[in-house]
C-alpha cells in the first residue's frame, strides 16, 4: 500500500515536471494544464495554416503578374516584328555572284499575308490591354471572361491563316518542300485552333460553376 502511494506520487510529481519544463520552454512561467497546452498548440497549428495559405496566395499572384507581363511585352515584340520585320521570315541561302558570295533572302510570307494582318494586329492590341487590365484588376471572374475574348480572337487569326494561307514555300529548292511544309503548317494551326477550343470551353465552365457558387 505505502509503496503504491509513493508511486503514485512520483508520477504526479513526473507530470508536473513535465508541464512544467513545458511551459517555461514557452516563455510561461507557471506550468499549465494539458487543456491549456492543447488549445496553444491548436492556435499555433491555425497560425502556421494560415501563414501558409497567405504565403501560396502571394505566390500565385506574383506568377500571375510575372505571365501578364510577359505576355504583354511578347505581344509588343509579335506587333512591330509583323508590321516592320516580317520579311526576315525567309527562306536564306548562300550564293556567288560575279565571284562575290553572299546570303540571298526569299520572303517565306506572300502577298497576301496583308489580308491576315489586321486581325492579327487586334489580337496582339486586346492582348496587351487585357493583360494589362488583369494587372491592376486580378479577379478571377474577370480573368476568365478575358481569357475568352483573347481565345477568341486568337481562334480567328489562326482560321485566318489556315483560309487565306499566306505562305510561299515554292521557293524551298527541295522535293516536295512546299507541299510538306504546307501540310506541316496546317497542322499546327488545327492542332492550335483545337487547343484554343478546349480553351475557351473549359473557361466557359469555370465562369458557369463560380457564377452558380456566388449565387447559392
Amino acid at each position: 500500500m505505502v509503496r503504491e502511494f509513493g508511486n503514485a506520487l512520483s508520477e504526479i510529481f513526473k507530470d508536473h515536471k513535465v508541464r512544467e519544463k513545458y511551459s517555461q520552454g514557452n516563455g510561461e512561467r507557471f506550468p499549465r494544464s494539458d487543456f491549456e497546452i492543447g488549445v496553444k498548440k491548436a492556435v499555433q497549428w491555425g497560425r502556421g495554416v494560415a501563414a501558409r495559405k497567405d504565403d501560396y496566395f502571394r505566390s500565385t499572384r506574383v506568377q500571375r503578374l510575372v505571365s501578364y507581363n510577359v505576355a504583354i511585352v511578347w505581344s509588343f515584340i509579335l506587333l512591330i516584328f509583323f508590321n516592320f520585320f516580317r520579311q526576315h521570315i525567309a527562306y536564306y541561302h548562300y550564293e556567288v555572284v560575279e565571284g562575290i558570295g553572299q546570303w540571298m533572302r526569299e520572303p517565306l510570307l506572300s502577298g497576301e499575308f496583308g489580308a491576315v494582318l489586321p486581325i492579327l494586329n487586334i489580337a496582339l492590341v486586346l492582348s496587351i490591354l487585357g493583360n494589362g487590365v488583369l494587372i491592376v484588376f486580378d479577379r478571377d471572374l474577370l480573368r476568365q471572361g478575358i481569357s475568352i475574348v483573347l481565345h477568341v480572337f486568337s481562334l480567328a487569326v489562326i482560321l485566318s491563316f489556315l483560309t487565306v494561307f499566306p505562305f510561299n514555300f515554292d521557293i524551298v529548292p527541295f522535293p516536295n518542300a512546299a507541299q510538306v511544309l504546307s501540310i506541316i503548317v496546317a497542322i499546327v494551326f488545327i492542332a492550335i485552333a483545337i487547343g484554343l477550343i478546349v480553351g475557351i470551353v473549359v473557361r466557359i465552365v469555370r465562369i458557369v460553376i463560380t457564377t452558380i457558387r456566388l449565387e447559392t
